[in-house]
């Protein structure tokens, strides 16, 4: 979804200005209580932590406090990055697969990092060879990371937003999540370990 009007615009420390947008048009109410009901039957209504609200996005509640929309499509990732690096944050980790490379990248993950979930992008002409582009579908928190005592592997929970639906608990590489927003992750942290 495209944010086309500006509600303000914050600035960093080292003067680079970024533009949060006004909250989305509200849904008809049976479409967003279909949606909801779709993220509580995957994720549980216990891990629900708040009401759909359309004054901010997943970006919005990772990167900057939930005090907007945060990113448009055609500068997300920039924006996204950038604003990261402003605020004292540095790739941490890059993961191809999760499923399938989280228990070895796990000692790295630690509360308050940042995780971005990204989506290859699809090319309109499958003739055309072109380099693999991936899309920003999908920001979070790491809000706390434990072992399993039975098995010994890492449980990593995070807090996350989807678009105009509430915040919801979930695991970072839950099934739900994977399929909707993808499978190669970024962590990004400003912590000194």
């Amino acid at each position: 979804m495209a944010f086309d009007e500006v509600q303000f615009t914050i600035q960093t420390h080292n003067k680079n200005k970024y533009e949060v947008f006004k909250p989305y048009p509200p849904d008809p109410p049976e479409r967003l209580e279909k949606f909801r009901q779709e993220f509580i039957y995957e994720l549980g209504e216990d891990n629900e932590k708040t009401f759909p609200n359309y004054t901010y996005n997943c970006h919005g509640l990772t990167l900057i406090g939930r005090i907007g929309l945060f990113a448009s499509e055609d500068e997300t990732e920039n924006n996204i990055f950038n604003l990261l690096s402003d605020i004292g944050f540095r790739r941490k980790t890059a993961i191809a697969d999760i499923t399938i490379e989280k228990f070895s990248f796990a000692n790295n993950f630690q509360p308050g990092d940042i995780v971005i979930y990204k989506q290859l992008l699809k090319q309109e002409d499958e003739t055309i060879v072109s380099p693999v582009i991936f899309n920003i579908s999908h920001t979070c928190t790491i809000i706390n990371v434990s072992e399993v005592q039975t098995t010994g592997k890492a449980k990593i929970i995070v807090l996350s937003k989807f678009g105009a639906q509430g915040e919801f608990f979930h695991d970072l590489d839950h099934p739900f999540i994977l399929d909707k927003y993808g499978k190669n992750i970024e962590i990004w942290s400003n912590s000194k370990q």
